[in-house]
């Protein structure tokens, strides 16, 4: 993005009006997609520079709990087409799940708590952990926390690189 004045050159004041209406912008957008071919020498006398570093820091710390229950939902209805099973555990109690009944069964009792299991963080954050068993196996386990939920998915192996995929976005 580039911001010019009159003749190429903003006066402070121009300046200061242009830098209220990013910060208005950036606090009211969800999602600001960022070319990874913006060069940082590009400034020149009167531009406004914004690294990308900031602008995504200024993004992550808006992310509210809405914005992240939307995306686990997302990424729940995307496992379901490569998942072998899926347990959602809520801190309420209730579980859902879906997939093959045995590999379900087993997922349940892995929910049970355990004294080195990671927790989100206190601004909610989720956590991933991902589990793959000896080479013949075939199987592996990616268990997402969160404060108050538990998500655990089995899927094959090959799966793994879309798995990590789909739930990339909320790291």
């Amino acid at each position: 993005m580039k911001i010019a004045g009159a003749g190429n050159v903003l006066s402070k004041e121009e300046a200061f009006r242009i830098s209220q209406k990013l910060e208005r912008f950036c606090d009211a957008a969800s999602v600001i997609y960022l070319r990874s071919e913006i060069l940082s020498d590009m400034h020149s006398s009167g531009d406004i520079g914004l690294s990308t570093a900031d602008l995504k820091l200024h993004l992550a710390d808006r992310r509210t709990a809405a914005d992240v229950s939307a995306l686990i939902e997302a990424s729940l209805s995307q496992s379901e087409s490569y998942a072998l099973a899926i347990v959602d555990h809520h801190a309420d109690g209730s579980m859902h799940q879906n997939g093959q009944s045995r590999l379900c069964e087993i997922l349940r009792e892995m929910c049970a708590p355990s004294a080195g299991e990671p927790e989100a963080d206190q601004q909610g954050s989720p956590t991933h952990q991902i589990w793959i068993g000896s080479p013949g196996d075939g199987h592996a386990v990616l268990h997402v926390s969160l404060i108050g939920r538990h998500i655990w998915i089995v899927f094959e192996v090959e799966n793994l690189e879309r798995c990590v995929e789909t739930w990339a976005h909320l790291a």
